[in-house]
């Protein structure tokens, strides 16, 4: 297996929710990524459409990685795929099952500073910004009412105390 060799800043680590956007192409919802120690990048967008909760997951490598000053770097995404998942059902939480996955290519330059606990993301050849923030810990789905076990759970005593009350009556 390849080892991938990572120079990524470590201060750009963790999971950035989208804040604000020129964009018109990034999809309403929850946007957001996920920077880890390998230079691969995660852009993931949760939303809801009709009864399903649905992520959409883009995958990019993050290539020709060049300090431009204190905290702002150039580099180059190279995406390679994008999968669909369904999360969700009707507000209960299902098991992530991938429903479409595409293969494709495309390659963006960008610029990324960093303020504080935000990123500000620039695309060198298109006129759009990303505003990204900092967020701690995981991150919950929206539309999601109540997990599968849960509700599978408040469904099995519902039925046992409607059998005890059968009986009584």
């Amino acid at each position: 297996m390849k080892m991938l060799v990572s120079n990524i800043p470590p201060l750009i680590f963790g999971t950035w929710i989208l804040r604000i956007t020129n964009d018109v192409n990034v999809d309403s919802g929850l946007n957001f990524i996920k920077i880890n120690e390998e230079p691969i990048i995660k852009l993931k967008t949760v939303k809801q459409e009709g009864v399903f909760g649905i992520k959409k997951s883009r995958t990019a490598i993050i290539e020709n990685i060049k300090h431009v000053s204190k905290n702002s770097y150039n580099f180059t995404l190279n995406y390679s795929k994008k999968n669909t998942y369904s999360y969700s059902f009707l507000g209960i939480e299902i098991p992530e099952f991938k429903s479409k996955s595409v293969s494709y290519n495309k390659i963006t330059d960008l610029s990324v500073t960093m303020f504080d606990k935000t990123l500000l993301i620039t695309d060198n050849d298109l006129c759009f910004y990303y505003i990204f923030d900092l967020t701690i810990g995981n991150i919950k789905y929206p539309n999601v009412e109540t997990t599968l076990n849960t509700f599978l759970f408040t469904q099995l005593i519902s039925i046992l105390i409607s059998i005890i009350i059968t009986k009584i009556l």
